[in-house]
């Protein structure tokens, strides 16, 4: 491993023990700045729009900060991170699936009506 490398994850774990232990702002904030460009990438792969994106690692990142007495100073807060993104990725597709599923029915329940009515008022009709 080159120094750069070793000097980056030395200064991730102080951030990581002064964010967790500290509830040090600025840690939390360089955490965010570390890590932002990943988790886009790795939410857009499930979710196809950088707006979800952006809302998900928000909500991520929120997660993180209220849960954060939950988590020990030898927590992989990147892992938490990329896992609670996917878990919140998943959960929205879940979401726009089910979505979709009710927005069919209610367009197929309403074209039936409306046959069913337009049928009718030409039977009244004749």
């Amino acid at each position: 491993m080159n120094e750069k490398k070793v000097a980056d994850k030395i200064n991730e774990r102080q951030l990581v023990r002064r964010f967790l232990e500290e509830d040090d702002m600025y840690a939390f904030e360089r955490l965010y700045d570390m890590y932002v460009a990943q988790l886009r990438h790795h939410a857009f792969q499930f979710t196809k729009s950088g707006f979800i994106c952006d809302e998900i690692i928000q909500e991520s990142f929120i997660k993180l900060w209220i849960h954060r007495k939950k988590l020990g100073e030898d927590s992989n807060v990147r892992a938490y991170l990329f896992r609670t993104v996917r878990n919140k990725a998943l959960n929205y597709i879940q979401f726009e699936a089910t979505t979709r599923v009710e927005e069919h029915i209610y367009i197929l329940t309403f074209l039936k009506v409306a046959m069913f009515e337009d049928h009718f008022n030409k039977k009244v009709i004749q």
